[in-house]
């Protein structure tokens, strides 16, 4: 049931999401990438800055995610596996997902732009080509209100 509702409003986020992993020290990171599909237990995500987030995920592939439900005040935490796909027939697959994305992101940026009257400029206009995949395994999926914690569905 969790699943289903977290499923729900990741699918509403799209295209960002808020992820945090760690390294092995326990030094934490927390980075914005962009948010691709989800199917069935798996969340696919992009990372274009390859960083922080690459290297603690190379080394520490756990990895949390959190966001709002904006209806309910109610948050949810989503606790995961990485798997970094950087190549390979999986990887292909998911390039002409991303250009999708992509293409979508910008033209709604200056689709905004000129409802706002303002000229488009300083934004991005195309992403970078070298991106890795992360394949995230959904673990558990925590429900939060104002008083904590109220759900936790093991996956």
């Amino acid at each position: 049931m969790l699943l289903t509702h977290a499923k729900k409003l990741l699918n509403q986020l799209q295209p960002v999401l808020n992820i945090a992993t760690s390294d092995l020290k326990g030094q934490p990171n927390a980075a914005v990438k962009m948010l691709i599909k989800i199917d069935n237990k798996y969340i696919y995500l992009v990372d274009y800055s390859m960083g922080t987030s690459l290297v603690n995920v190379k080394e520490n592939p756990h990895i949390s995610m959190a966001f709002e439900d904006v209806e309910t005040s109610k948050g949810y935490r989503i606790n995961g596996q990485v798997e970094v796909i950087e190549s390979g027939p999986e990887y292909d697959k998911m390039v002409e997902e991303v250009r999708k994305i992509d293409v979508a992101i910008v033209v709604n940026r200056v689709l905004k732009g000129l409802q706002r009257n303002k000229r488009y400029q300083g934004h991005q206009i195309t992403t970078s080509d070298k991106f890795v995949i992360y394949k995230v395994c959904m673990k558990e999926i925590v429900e939060f209100g104002p008083q904590g914690a109220l759900r936790t569905e093991i996956l």
